[in-house]
């Protein structure tokens, strides 16, 4: 779900203790894989941190978690979670996430921009501020929209819109933030922006990051996916191994992985 339409849904079910395990130890598996990160505690930053469910995952594994929105009501269902699980290590910080004027540089092991990237204006600028948090060595994952696959979970009953050209996305846009709100599930600030693979991983080699990792490097097993996508698996693990079969893959992905180290 996309931290943009967290917010609006202050219902507390997507934190509790099964989904959190589900979703974020499929997660830290691929940080895992690229063989990069160091022993744990972590110090942690979720950037557009949503209701929280990454923040409260990592804090609960006894790491420091820097927690970053903007939006008042997220951090209002944030809050009110966590009075029902007082003194996890989680730090709230009222700002824009795609600038984090207020956080130290190079103060972070690990960065998390889910579901962020393709709200924010300046998603260039966005990737380059997170760099200047992440200590050297520090690993970005990152989890956006997909260009390449048809199907998609921004905009709904409007077709493969991710296919559409730019002009017939604004249209679009424009059309659901003023008369059918329902099109975006009422977000405000519905996704501006789309990538493949190659754009993602370009834009993260412009901000500085000198490794990436996409979903084919580092999936291992089917644990590694979510449950809907463990269907694609073994075109997965094939697709590294056959011409073009990454492109072809694509097309079956909602979303696009990629793991990323300054």
């Amino acid at each position: 779900m996309s931290a943009r339409r967290d917010a609006l849904n202050p219902q507390l079910s997507e934190l509790e203790p099964d989904t959190l395990a589900d979703r974020h130890e499929r997660q830290h598996s691929l940080l895992e894989a690229t063989g990069q990160l160091k022993a744990p505690p972590y110090r942690v930053l979720d950037l557009g941190c949503g209701n929280g469910v990454t923040a409260v995952w990592a804090a609960r594994r006894g790491w420091s978690v820097t927690a970053v929105d903007n939006w008042r009501e997220t951090l209002a269902v944030f809050e009110k979670y966590l009075e029902r699980e007082p003194g996890l290590p989680i730090e709230f910080v009222l700002d824009d996430a795609a600038r984090c004027d207020r956080l130290p540089d190079e103060a972070y092991d690990l960065a998390y921009l889910k579901d962020l990237l393709e709200h924010v204006d300046d998603y260039r600028g966005c990737l380059a501020n997170t760099y200047k948090k992440l200590r050297p060595g520090g690993l970005l994952y990152v989890a956006t929209t997909n260009v390449i696959c048809p199907i998609q979970l921004e905009y709904h009953g409007v077709g493969p819109y991710s296919w559409y050209p730019v002009w017939l996305k604004n249209r679009i846009r424009q059309y659901a933030i003023r008369r059918k709100p329902a099109i975006v599930r009422h977000s405000p600030c519905p996704a501006l922006h789309w990538f493949s693979r190659r754009s993602l991983r370009a834009a993260l080699n412009d901000a500085g990051f000198t490794r990436t990792w996409d979903v084919y490097d580092l999936v291992r097993r089917p644990l590694d996916l979510t449950r809907r996508t463990r269907v694609v698996y073994p075109f997965i693990r094939a697709a590294r191994h056959v011409p073009f079969g990454r492109d072809l893959t694509d097309l079956f992905l909602v979303g696009l992985t990629m793991v990323a180290q300054k």
